[in-house]
Parts: C-alpha cells; sequence; structure tokens
C-alpha cells in the first residue's frame, strides 16, 4: 500500500499545480484571461480542389518503313475523331523513330479534309500524292485506310478529289472508287 502512495502523491503534486481546483460551480473566464491562442478561430479544414484532366486515349498510327507499313501508337486527346487521327499521322514519327528509318508519305501541311457517314469515312486525297511514284501512292493510301479504320466507327475509306469521289490502287494491282478496306493493303503491312 505504502508503494502505491509514493506513487500517487508525484501524481497529486502535478495536478494541483496546473491551477485546476475541484468545484461544484461552473464559472466563465473573461476574454482577458484566456490565452490568445484559444480565442483565435481554428482554421478551416483544407478543401481540396479536384480537376478532372482531359482523358486520353492510345491509338495506333501507321507509318512507312522499308516499303511497308506499321503501326506505332500515339496518345491522344478522347474521344478521338477522324480528324484527330489524321492530324497525328501529319505530323509525322518522331525524331527517334525517324533514326530508326520510320517515315510517312502522308507530308501534306493542310488538314486533310475528312467525314464519316454510315462506317465509311471521305477523305480528301492530299495534291502530292498525285506527284509520287506508283509504290508511294500505295503506301500513302494503305497509312491512310488503316489509320482511320483504327477508329471503332470507320470500317472502310472512300476517297475524293475537289469533292468527288475517285478511284484509287490497291496493292493487288486493281483500280477501284468503292470504299477501301484494310483487306486491300494487307500485303504491304508489317
Amino acid at each position: 500500500m505504502r508503494r502505491l502512495r509514493v506513487l500517487l502523491a508525484p501524481l497529486a503534486v502535478t495536478l494541483a499545480g496546473c491551477g485546476v481546483t475541484a468545484s461544484d460551480d461552473t464559472s466563465t473566464a473573461g476574454a482577458d484571461e484566456v490565452p490568445y491562442e484559444l480565442l483565435v478561430p481554428a482554421d478551416p479544414e483544407p478543401t481540396t480542389t479536384t480537376t478532372t484532366s482531359p482523358v486520353s486515349a492510345t491509338v495506333r498510327v501507321w507509318f512507312v518503313a522499308n516499303d511497308r507499313i506499321l503501326p506505332l501508337e500515339r496518345t491522344l486527346r478522347s474521344p478521338v475523331a477522324l480528324d484527330d487521327v489524321l492530324g497525328a499521322l501529319l505530323e509525322g514519327p518522331t525524331s527517334g523513330e525517324s533514326l530508326l528509318g520510320v517515315r510517312t508519305v502522308i507530308v501534306d501541311e493542310e488538314p486533310i479534309a475528312s467525314s464519316v457517314e454510315d462506317g465509311v469515312a471521305t477523305i480528301e486525297l492530299p495534291e502530292g500524292l498525285a506527284e509520287m511514284t506508283p509504290k508511294e501512292q500505295l503506301l500513302g493510301l494503305a497509312q491512310l485506310v488503316h489509320v482511320a479504320t483504327e477508329l471503332a466507327s470507320v470500317h472502310a475509306v472512300r476517297f475524293s478529289v475537289d469533292g468527288e469521289v475517285v478511284g484509287v490502287p490497291r496493292a493487288d494491282g486493281s483500280t477501284s472508287d468503292a470504299p477501301a478496306r484494310r483487306a486491300d493493303y494487307a500485303a504491304l503491312t508489317v
């Protein structure tokens, strides 16, 4: 028991030194008796502002390497439209990809006019395509068809010049004004 008193004695002295006395009466302290930091209103809870960044999507853009076309990934703002993937094609390969021999046949500086109706995209052919060799033309057409059909909403591509639908060569040597599909240029893919 003596040991318990010895342990409790310092606790009683400490509590008595705090200036708190036992009392049944309630009392109010004046503002001049309360430490300043207790009078200052507490800071409100910090607020967090959430901003939604634009959602992005990874799409394949088809470029040329060793007389074949191959897909390279690009990140575009979502939802991705036909003009977006065609714009990524017009931007061409990165400098690192170019060092590895990747290039594009489609280098026109003007955006390619395009529309989609019933799953068929209509793309205005770049003026420079007519001046290319037949092999380069095929690669350029293959690029355009593959890039456009990366979109779920496009399954074929019709080509036009000055708004008029034109026939274009296919990889098998034929020419048709029917909408072109990936299969028409499959022989040119890596």
